[in-house]
């Protein structure tokens, strides 16, 4: 991460960091709808490269002049304990401060710094388990559903829950968009109950004084 390739970066003070496409462009949708102007998203690609993306980015101008409150969303995978410790020791190696557990932010710091795994209450589970919950009353669900179960009974290796959602979605006008361009299509209901642990993040993110 050079300095010159982030000079449209890191510019706003509340930071949301993301592990990949699919939430960052959820999120920016998010933050139009709920007029947001003040955070900004950033994707670390992939849970592996978190340590290394927050070791660049503390190194640039405009992190250290800009940025006070930083938000961590990842998915629980198979281990939500594991995702977390992940993420504080990640945090630790770049100096930046440490929650003690989920949603609090860590005490006494210059930099506010906050983590959720998704979904909540869970040990286990992903981004799209929420989208799948939001849609449990939509007619497509149950042949989208027919469809993966038809193509596991094949054997052929898959992700379960990434290909329902994109199965659904090939039931739209504009079937080849990724969950988060999605958003901007009004795909997503975003008053469903299902969404609330996103915005609840993100408001607890821009409500964090500074």
């Amino acid at each position: 991460m050079k300095e010159k390739d982030n000079e449209n970066k890191f510019l706003r003070p509340r930071l949301i960091l993301v592990e990949g496409a699919e939430e960052y462009f959820l999120l920016i949708e998010l933050f139009k709808r709920l007029g947001y102007e003040d955070i900004e998203v950033g994707n670390y690609e992939g849970n592996n490269n978190l340590g290394n993306f927050m070791n660049s980015m503390v190194k640039l101008t405009n992190y250290k002049k800009n940025v006070k409150v930083i938000g961590i969303l990842r998915d629980c995978e198979n281990n939500r304990q594991a995702g977390f410790q992940s993420i504080q020791s990640a945090l630790e190696k770049v100096g930046l401060p440490v929650p003690n557990e989920e949603d609090s932010f860590a005490p006494n710091t210059n930099v506010a710094v906050i983590v959720r795994l998704i979904p909540i209450s869970v040990d286990e589970g992903c981004l799209e388990d929420i989208f799948i919950q939001s849609l449990s009353e939509d007619e497509a669900l149950k042949p989208a559903n027919d469809y993966v179960d038809k193509l596991i009974e094949m054997k052929l290796k898959l992700r379960h829950k990434k290909a329902l959602v994109h199965a659904y979605l090939a039931s739209k006008p504009e079937p080849y968009k990724l969950i988060g361009t999605a958003a901007k299509c009004n795909y997503w209901d975003f008053e469903h109950i299902a969404f609330k642990q996103l915005i609840d993040f993100i408001e607890a993110v821009e409500k964090q004084p500074i």
